[in-house]
């Protein structure tokens, strides 16, 4: 899913503009495919919550090691390695 993800088609509620929630079973979220979600939506202007526990939750930034072309069409994200 992640190297598909910038096509929304992968996620209908996020096409048609809806709240998505996504569960994974990793629980840090920099080691999964959340963090490259969040990167892909926040270059939209979306505003992306992480929620860590019953009782924590925090807002995305775009990670440290993504590059973000935003004169490609659709935008494009690229990380370093």
């Amino acid at each position: 899913m992640c190297a598909q993800y910038q096509d929304r088609d992968m996620c209908p509620g996020l096409k048609n503009q809806q709240r998505v929630v996504i569960m994974c079973a990793e629980v840090l979220p920099w080691r999964c495919h959340r963090s490259l979600i969040a990167d892909a939506e926040i270059v939209r202007n979306v505003v992306v919550w992480g929620i860590m526990n019953k009782t924590t939750v925090h807002q995305y930034t775009l990670t440290t090691f993504s590059n973000i072309d935003r004169n490609k069409k659709p935008i494009q994200i690229y990380y370093q390695e």
